[in-house]
C-alpha cells in the first residue's frame, strides 16, 4: 500500500468533517469497529470555563442561571471541566443553549449515561493512535495536523507508545469532538480514535455494613453444611516453597495505607500515581504518592471506597507468621501499585491505559507477571483494550473482576479476550447471586465475607460494619468480585513463583507449559 503524504491525510479528514458538520442527532463512538450508542443524562451537564478563569481543582465556576440547581455542588471532572445538576423542568438541550450566553462559560457539553445510569463525562480530550505500519512518520506532522482541526497535543509522544497521542480540542463542543474522533477512526492511517471519557470506576466490592481461623476461603471443608469445596488448601500448600523465583504483581486500584502493621513495605518495587493527566512531569519523573486522600468525610461511603485498595492488597500480601491479623495468599511476592483515580474519585481512560502500557512494558522486560484489575467500567474503550493486548502479548497474566451486577452483565475489561475474568462464589461453592455471568466469564473464586486488611484505625470500612471485631485495622465483610479477582491473582502468582517455566517466552517458542495466560 502506498503511504499517504500528510497533506493528503489532512485533506481527507477535512472532507469527512465537512460532510458531517451538522450537529449529531445521536451520540456514539467506536469500539473494535462497531458503533456504540450512548444515551444522554437528563439531569447533568458539563461546563468548561473560559481560558481566563484559573481556579484550583476544587473551585468550580459559579454559574448564575435558573437552569443550574445550586443545591448540588459542582463536581470536578478533570482539571478543566466541572459537572452541574440541572434544575427541575430543564433538559440538557435547552440548558446548553442558554448557558452559552453566561459569562465565563466557554463550552457546555451533555453528560452521557451508561445503561445503568452511570455518568460518563465528555471533556475536551480524545485519544488517537496512528497506524505505525501505514504511516511510520506520523510524529513529524502531528502538531500541525491537530492544530489544523482546532486541537492541541497535551501528551506529546507517549513514552511507552510513540504513535499514541492524547489531544485536547481548543474550542469544540461534544458533538464536534465526537465527529472528529469518529472520522479519524475510519481513516486508513489511524489505528483507532476514541474520546477520553472520564467517569467513576465501579469498584467490584460490596461491603454490607490473629484472624486466620476466620479466613474460610483458605481451607473450605464444607464448614457451612455443604460438601467440601474446591477452594485453597492453604496449609497443604505451605509444604511447597513459597517461591522459587520472584513474581511481580501490578495492582491497579484507588489508593493504599502503606503504613499498615500487617503489610511488608519492603515488597513494593514501585508506586505510580497515574490518575488524571499527571502521567509524568517534564523530566519524565512519575508521582510516587499512592496514598488515599487526607481529611475524608467521616461517612461510610468515602471511607469504604478509599479502603478498597487495602482490602485487595491484604488478600495477596498480608504478612504470614507475624502474630498479627490475617494471612495473604502470596505474601513473599513483589508489587507495583498503580493509583488510578484522583482525589475526586474519577479516572480517565487515557490515564488508565497509560498505566496498563507501563505494566505491559515491564512485562516485556520480565518485570511484571500478574496484573490485578478489581473493578470495571460500564463501557468499552479501544485505548484500554489495546493496552490490555500489549500486556497479553508480553505474557503478563491479567485478572479482572467480573462485576457485581444484579442483571449479571459482564463489565469491561472483564469481557475482554485479553484478561481472565473472575466471578464470585460462597462457602458452599455456589456462584453468588450478585456475581456477573455470561460467556466471557472464565473462572470463579471466593467473594463473600472475606477477611482482609483495612485502613488503620477508624479510617476504613470496619468502623461502619458492626459485625466485625473491635480491631479496626482489619475487615471481615469484603464482598464482591473484587475479592475474587484478588484471590485468583494471588493463586496465579503462587503458581508462577514455584513453576518458573510456566512463564513461556513471548519473543520465541513457548516454555514447557505454553503461555502463562493459557
Amino acid at each position: 500500500m502506498t503511504k499517504p503524504h500528510w497533506t493528503t491525510l489532512i485533506a481527507l479528514i477535512g472532507l469527512v468533517l465537512l460532510i458531517s458538520s451538522a450537529a449529531a442527532d445521536d451520540f456514539h463512538y467506536y469500539f473494535q469497529g462497531e458503533q456504540i450508542g450512548v444515551e444522554l443524562s437528563d439531569s447533568l451537564i458539563t461546563i468548561i470555563p473560559d481560558e481566563g478563569y484559573q481556579p484550583n481543582r476544587k473551585d468550580a465556576l459559579e454559574v448564575d442561571h435558573p437552569c443550574i440547581d445550586d443545591s448540588y455542588p459542582p463536581a470536578p471532572v478533570n482539571s478543566t471541566s466541572w459537572t452541574y445538576h440541572l434544575s427541575e423542568g430543564w433538559d440538557p438541550d435547552s440548558a446548553i443553549v442558554v448557558l452559552h450566553g453566561v459569562p465565563g462559560v466557554k463550552i457546555v457539553n451533555p453528560v452521557l449515561s451508561t445503561p445503568d445510569s452511570t455518568p460518563v463525562y465528555i471533556t475536551d480530550e480524545f485519544i488517537v493512535r496512528i497506524d505505525s505500519v501505514v504511516f511510520p512518520n506520523a510524529w513529524f506532522f502531528a502538531d500541525s495536523f491537530f492544530a489544523a482541526h482546532g486541537a492541541e497535543i497535551i501528551q506529546h509522544v507517549d513514552t511507552i507508545d510513540e504513535w499514541r497521542y492524547v489531544v485536547r480540542m481548543t474550542g469544540a463542543t461534544a458533538d464536534e469532538l465526537l465527529e472528529l474522533s469518529n472520522a479519524l477512526y475510519f481513516n486508513d492511517s489511524v489505528e483507532y480514535a476514541t474520546p477520553n471519557f472520564y467517569n467513576d470506576l465501579t469498584l467490584d466490592a460490596a461491603p454490607n455494613d490473629p484472624y486466620y481461623g476466620n479466613q474460610w476461603y483458605l481451607k473450605n471443608t464444607g464448614q457451612s453444611g455443604g460438601t467440601p469445596g474446591a477452594d485453597i488448601d492453604f496449609e497443604t500448600a505451605l509444604s511447597f516453597p513459597l517461591a522459587v523465583q520472584d513474581v511481580v504483581i501490578s495492582i491497579f486500584d484507588v489508593g493504599w495505607d502503606l503504613d499498615h502493621e500487617d503489610f511488608d513495605l519492603s515488597r513494593i518495587i514501585q508506586t505510580l500515581d497515574v490518575a488524571g493527566n499527571a502521567f509524568a512531569d517534564s523530566n519524565n519523573v512519575w508521582d510516587p504518592d499512592v496514598s488515599v486522600p487526607e481529611n475524608l468525610p467521616d461517612h461510610p461511603s468515602p471511607q469504604q471506597y478509599w479502603a478498597h485498595g487495602m482490602h485487595v492488597l491484604g488478600l495477596i500480601n498480608a504478612v504470614m507468621d507475624n502474630e498479627l491479623g490475617v494471612v495473604g495468599i502470596a505474601p513473599t511476592q513483589k508489587f507495583k501499585l498503580y493509583k488510578i483515580v484522583d482525589s475526586t474519585k474519577t479516572s480517565s481512560d487515557a490515564s488508565l491505559a497509560m498505566g496498563l502500557r507501563c505494566a505491559a512494558l515491564d512485562a516485556a522486560f520480565q518485570k511484571c507477571d500478574i496484573i490485578v484489575l478489581p473493578w470495571h467500567k460500564n463501557y468499552q474503550s479501544d485505548d484500554i483494550q489495546t493496552a490490555l493486548r500489549h500486556a497479553y502479548n508480553f505474557n503478563a497474566v491479567t485478572f479482572a473482576a467480573a462485576g457485581n451486577d444484579v442483571q449479571r452483565q459482564m463489565g469491561f475489561p472483564a469481557n475482554s479476550e485479553y484478561v481472565i475474568s473472575v466471578g464470585a462464589t460462597n462457602e458452599w461453592d455456589n456462584v453468588e447471586s450478585f456475581s456477573a455471568r455470561g460467556p466471557a466469564l472464565d473462572i470463579v473464586a471466593p467473594g463473600r465475607k472475606i477477611w482482609t486488611l483495612d485502613r488503620m484505625g477508624d479510617l476504613g470500612s470496619n468502623k461502619w460494619v458492626s459485625t466485625c471485631n473491635d480491631d479496626r485495622n482489619y475487615f471481615c465483610e469484603f464482598w464482591g468480585t473484587s475479592a475474587s479477582c484478588a484471590i485468583a491473582a494471588a493463586v496465579g502468582a503462587r503458581i508462577l513463583a514455584i513453576v518458573p517455566d510456566a512463564r513461556g517466552n513471548w519473543g520465541g517458542a513457548a516454555g514447557d507449559f505454553g503461555r502463562p495466560f493459557d
